[in-house]
């Protein structure tokens, strides 16, 4: 089942648009979806099974949707990017720099994403721009996927819609 996990994480980071990610999403994570049949199927196994069944499903499923929102939300920053020719981007980049309370980037290393894979790496990279604010966050406004281990309030907004 491991292998399934596998897969699906290597299809959603590999998804060339916005509807290849889309068709994984319904393959993987959609009503007629693998995971959704292996928890349709849990009926039919043991009880000592079905715990370890459930347990990996939930585990797969919060894995799958966060790296579709991060992908997703790349494809939705990919659109903005399109639409904000590089000088526009220069010109409110300082705008934005002084209007806000804090703000922070970060990055991961390639040997980073070697180690733990772009997933995941992107998430600590995340992790480490909240960690770089000054003054620190009270609330946190996130292009991308919300981070369900930051004891934070968190509001996902689309790049694509600014």
């Amino acid at each position: 089942m491991s292998d399934l996990l596998d897969s699906a994480l290597a299809r959603i980071l590999a998804a060339a648009t916005a509807d290849d990610l889309e068709a994984v999403r319904v393959e993987v994570l959609g009503r007629k979806g693998v995971l959704t049949q292996l928890s349709k199927d849990m009926g039919k196994l043991a009880p000592e099974e079905r715990a370890s069944r459930g347990k990996f499903i939930n585990t797969a499923k919060q894995a799958l949707e966060e790296a579709w929102e991060l992908r997703k939300s790349e494809f939705e920053s990919a659109a903005l990017s399109k639409r904000l020719d590089a000088e526009t981007r220069e010109r409110l980049a300082p705008i934005i720099k002084r209007r806000a309370i804090a703000w922070a980037v970060a990055f991961a290393e390639v040997e980073e994403i070697d180690r733990i894979n772009i997933y995941w790496a992107g998430l600590s990279a995340m992790r480490r721009a909240i960690a770089a604010l000054a003054p620190a966050a009270e609330h946190l406004l996130i292009d991308g996927r919300k981070l369900r281990d930051v004891a934070l309030p968190q509001e996902r907004i689309c790049s694509a819609c600014i």
